[in-house]
């Protein structure tokens, strides 16, 4: 049997600081006004709950808060939620945390494996051990969080078991944006893979100044859907998995490759 397409909408979209309730609230906004096709997967960006914080929250229930909300819109829109929260782990240590949530329930968790020494994030938060793939519909997806973009050989696909699409969620200011798109094109190019990348926009708690600069890229490295301009948006792009196929097999760069 043909696999079926994907649908993938990013939200583009301020964040409200530090504040969890609000950012719940004007995301579950968002949803509702959305108009959301069947096998559908939503993107929100990095830390979506409190923008990029230097510290978790303090509520050791904010996960199961956000879980919980996610849940519910996945459920009643039918469609799979995405994006990273800041939140404390079992044993109470900070995590950047990737969910990603089916109509199902069924949850996908990835914790960030770079954390950004530049601004100190492995102070308060504790990386990531392992490399998380799961199943959206027919689509086998990476999930990746912001710094991950720097590093390809962590997300180096293979042949073996390819997956179809890498999701990118940030908070990637302006003043470093040219490397954000760049990175992204390559990441699509030398992994023939989609590729979605989800930034926020507007100004933080501590001054950042963020432009979105969302993108969804093509196995080729053509851009399909570009957040360009600051303004907050819904992209959007159909994830074709017969055509990804196609093309891997005409052209099987991934064979090739370092990773077997």
């Amino acid at each position: 049997m043909p696999r079926e397409p994907l649908s993938i909408i990013g939200l583009q979209t301020p964040l409200v600081w530090n504040d969890p309730e609000a950012n719940r609230n004007q995301l579950g906004q968002q949803l509702a006004a959305l108009s959301i096709p069947q096998s559908s997967l939503v993107v929100f960006p990095e830390m979506f709950t409190t923008g990029f914080v230097s510290a978790p929250p303090s509520d050791p229930l904010e996960e199961k808060k956000t879980l919980s909300w996610m849940q519910e819109w996945s459920h009643r829109l039918n469609t799979s939620i995405a994006g990273s929260i800041a939140c404390l782990d079992t044993k109470g240590r900070g995590r950047n945390r990737f969910l990603l949530v089916n109509p199902s329930g069924e949850t996908t968790r990835y914790d960030k494996r770079h954390l950004f020494t530049f601004a100190a994030e492995n102070r308060q938060f504790t990386a990531g051990e392992h490399r998380v793939e799961c199943n959206v519909g027919d689509a086998r997806v990476l999930l990746q969080v912001c710094y991950d973009l720097r590093f390809p050989v962590f997300s180096r696909n293979h042949q073996r078991s390819p997956y179809d699409l890498a999701v990118y969620v940030a908070n990637w200011p302006e003043v470093r944006i040219h490397a954000w798109r760049a990175l992204l094109v390559a990441r699509a190019i030398e992994n023939q893979c989609w590729v979605v990348g989800i930034n926020r926009i507007g100004k933080d708690g501590e001054g950042k100044q963020y432009s979105g600069d969302s993108l969804i890229v093509d196995p080729k490295g053509h851009i399909v859907a570009d957040g360009s301009g600051g303004a907050p948006q819904a992209l959007r792009a159909q994830v074709d998995l017969v055509t990804l196929d196609a093309f891997r097999d005409a052209f099987p760069v991934l064979k090739d490759g370092d990773a077997k």
